[in-house]
């Protein structure tokens, strides 16, 4: 006897294989009479057997279903347990004749369907079902003989579709344990390293610039990752410790005696209407002043307690050397007021451009392959009425009226914040990369639509930056310049060789032999200057104001930050930073 609790074991799949195959006997044998078939090419293997012992056990199982059928011309059990008429109907070539009147066609059911299990009584849900039931839908046709095995064709589908993910997970595996491509990969044509150089041209080019090389220079990258510690890290700390570390690190000075009385101080000492400070007070007895510590120190009249100024220090130290600290980061992190990290981080800015303008005015002496160019840091608008700009508006008007004469004035000029330098190529071992020096050279007016101007030959004179190049007599000097004309004079004057390329014309680099032997190819250009105006850009905040205020003058933060910029980038990587800022201040 037919059922499908011997095929999938399972009563709900015996409840869903008996509704959806509910055919009506006449369709069952008039399909059979049109095929040609046999009750056993419908019937599972396990049922087939000999024509007359399945009609009899099927017809001592279900003649009540038959005459059931037989009486309303559709069954309630599945085909496979029809009576004993329309099995030997089947078997005998339709003896018996169908029923005259067509039944109506059933109502379309829905039906539930049951969770579909694999071969290991796993549930196989998603997608994976999905596909499956769409290639079994055409095989479940309301009179088709395959609707006996219908759900045996979707359990071997799912599971041949599961076997072959299998398959596919496990040679996907195999081919990676083996480091080798997967066969869809196998076509592909692997991508080629191509190095043009030699390696003694990579040698020589790494030598040349040496960035990556300095850079990676000791245990450490970068200064800024090499951090020192500090008594802030620890949770019970004091006023008492916090002066300590900041007269170590060298931002407080002790004093020797009272700046009033010139009679010796003592302490330091706390003063109870003030938490968190220590004072300085005078021995003398007519004087006895108190003066905070922080009086002695860059951070004068600073409203923070000891351990709070410690930790903006800390944060300021310990952030990107190549990056100005912002504000805002050091408030929200360490939950400080604006206006107090505002003023610490002003007082160690002024410090820097103070240690950055001392470098620029140091002569460095610099030999060998060097670079020298303009460039403009920003672009200020200024108004024809602007005082803070009048010698420069009545210079831009006289070289206007000469250039375009009769023609009307513009309503703006356009002034470039334009600075000049010479850096050289290569550095020491320990350093990011080769000395350079610039200054800061004064506004030159142009129309609107004009562009910038280039550094003229009276400007790079004034400028002073050739002065820090030695005599050509001493050693091997060569000067790398873009298309300014001033560059190639001036170097004609102090006996230096000159290599231009021309930017306007889009030559960016310039091959030439080496000065040293074995001859050696290097690259006339001034890309290394270039990276490093870049990198200036890039630490200037972009909050800064051009101006100060409409109509004002040049805001003094710019070049402030500049010269800070040039002190950071001159420390040696690895060191620590906080400690070269107690130096400085």
């Amino acid at each position: 006897m037919i059922s499908s609790p011997l095929v999938f074991g399972r009563e709900e799949d015996d409840e869903f294989f008996v509704r959806a195959c509910a055919l009506s006997g006449v369709q069952v044998a008039r399909r059979i009479d049109e095929d040609d078939m046999t009750v056993d090419g419908l019937l599972p293997p396990c049922l087939r057997g000999e024509a007359e012992a399945v009609d009899e056990e099927v017809a001592a199982a279900d003649g009540a279903a038959a005459r059931s059928a037989g009486r309303t011309g559709r069954s309630t059990r599945a085909p496979a347990e029809l009576g004993q008429e329309y099995l030997q109907a089947a078997n005998k070539r339709r003896r018996l004749q169908p029923v005259a009147e067509t039944p109506a066609a059933p109502a379309e059911q829905v039906f539930r369907r049951p969770a579909a299990r694999n071969a290991r009584g796993r549930h196989v849900d998603g997608p994976r079902l999905q596909r499956a039931e769409a290639e079994v839908r055409p095989m479940q046709a309301c009179d088709g003989p395959e609707t006996l095995t219908s759900r045996v064709a979707f359990a071997r589908i799912v599971r041949d579709g599961m076997d072959k993910e299998l398959l596919h997970l496990r040679a996907s595996m195999q081919s990676l344990m083996k480091q080798q491509p997967m066969k869809r990969f196998k076509n592909r044509v692997p991508v080629k390293v191509v190095n043009n150089k030699s390696g003694k041209g990579k040698h020589q080019a790494s030598k040349e610039y040496g960035t990556y090389k300095n850079q990676t220079v000791g245990t450490r990258e970068f200064a800024h990752k090499h951090m020192s510690d500090s008594v802030v890290d620890i949770l019970d700390t004091d006023s008492g410790k916090a002066y300590k570390e900041l007269v170590d690190f060298g931002f407080i000075h002790v004093p020797d005696v009272c700046p009033d009385c010139k009679h010796p101080v003592g302490g330091p000492v706390p003063f109870k209407s003030c938490p968190g400070k220590l004072y300085f007070r005078c021995r003398s007895y007519q004087c006895g002043k108190r003066f905070n510590v922080t009086d002695f120190s860059v951070f004068r009249g600073i409203r923070l307690s000891l351990v709070a100024l410690c930790r903006v220090i800390t944060f300021c130290s310990r952030c990107n050397v190549l990056k100005a600290p912002l504000v805002s980061d050091a408030q929200a992190q360490l939950r400080i007021s604006r206006k107090p990290v505002e003023h610490a981080f002003n007082a160690l800015l002024a410090e820097e451009a103070k240690a950055g303008e001392r470098h620029n005015k140091v002569k460095h002496r610099l030999s060998g392959e060097l670079e020298a160019d303009g460039h403009g840091l920003r672009k200020l608008y200024v108004s024809p009425h602007n005082q803070h700009f009048s010698a420069e508006i009545e210079d831009a008007i006289t070289r206007y009226r000469k250039a375009n004469p009769g023609k009307k004035l513009p309503s703006y000029w356009k002034a470039h914040l334009r600075v000049v330098g010479v850096k050289k190529r290569m550095a020491k071992a320990g350093y990011r990369s080769g000395k350079g020096v610039f200054q800061v050279l004064p506004f030159k007016l142009v129309p609107p639509a004009a562009s910038p101007p280039v550094e003229s030959k009276k400007e790079i004179q004034d400028s002073k930056v050739l002065d820090q190049i030695v005599k050509a007599t001493d050693t091997r000097v060569r000067l790398y310049s873009d298309g300014a004309p001033a560059w190639p004079s001036l170097c004609d004057v102090k006996g230096i060789k000159n290599f231009q390329v021309k930017h306007n014309k889009f030559e960016f680099v310039k091959r030439l032999p080496g000065m040293k032997k074995p001859a050696s190819v290097v690259l006339a250009g001034t890309q290394v200057i270039d990276r490093w105006w870049q990198a200036m850009d890039a630490f200037i905040p972009p909050q800064i104001h051009n101006k100060k205020g409409k109509g004002g003058p040049v805001n003094d933060r710019l070049k402030t930050y500049a010269h800070a910029w040039v002190w950071r980038y001159h420390l040696p990587v690895g060191i620590d930073f906080k400690t070269e800022l107690g130096k400085i201040c």
